[in-house]
């Protein structure tokens, strides 16, 4: 059911976290502290920026990412957004229900772990999957699992992801 490893050629949340963002002046604008992702969890829509010149949290939308290297998320112009921006702020916020951590349940009530990590495709940010912890010992034996976003719907009460019958 879970497949190994990821498909290339994506990015994953936690190699994205800690990342310089600057601008293409080479000023940075802060330190990638998370992404923010759509409500139903299928796109990546703004980063959430920490330090800078500014020492404060915010929020930059990911249609301003020109780049994610190894060493840095480059963007077009550093836009940070302020109540000012009403709308487009409201669309970054943090869903109420984090993807991370999540229980992953099968169609026929198998657990099959929790969300640990989640890949997404750098050009506009589509969520192509995520990373499932079946547990220490077994990720330590076997290797984490791939989740594709297809085979995924969320659960009832809102905190489960529930594995679509095939």
């Amino acid at each position: 059911m879970l497949q190994p490893g990821r498909p290339p050629p994506t990015r994953r949340r936690s190699e994205i976290i800690g990342l310089p963002a600057m601008g293409r002046d080479g000023r940075t604008a802060g330190r990638v502290g998370d992404l923010i992702f759509s409500g139903r969890g299928d796109r990546v829509i703004g980063l959430l920026l920490e330090g800078g010149s500014w020492g404060r949290r915010r929020l930059v939308p990911y249609e301003e990412v020109a780049a994610i290297g190894p060493a840095a998320v480059m963007l077009h112009r550093p836009v940070v957004l302020t109540a000012r921006d009403g709308p487009a702020l409201r669309r970054l916020r943090r869903p109420e229900r984090p993807l991370l951590g999540r229980r992953v349940l099968s169609a026929d009530g198998r657990d099959l772990g929790i969300v640990q990590d989640v890949c997404f495709r750098c050009a506009g940010g589509v969520v192509l999957g995520y990373i499932v912890s079946r547990g220490l010992v077994t990720d330590c034996a076997e290797g984490r699992g791939f989740l594709p976003t297809g085979r995924v719907r969320p659960g009832a009460a809102g905190t489960l992801l529930v594995v679509a019958r095939e």
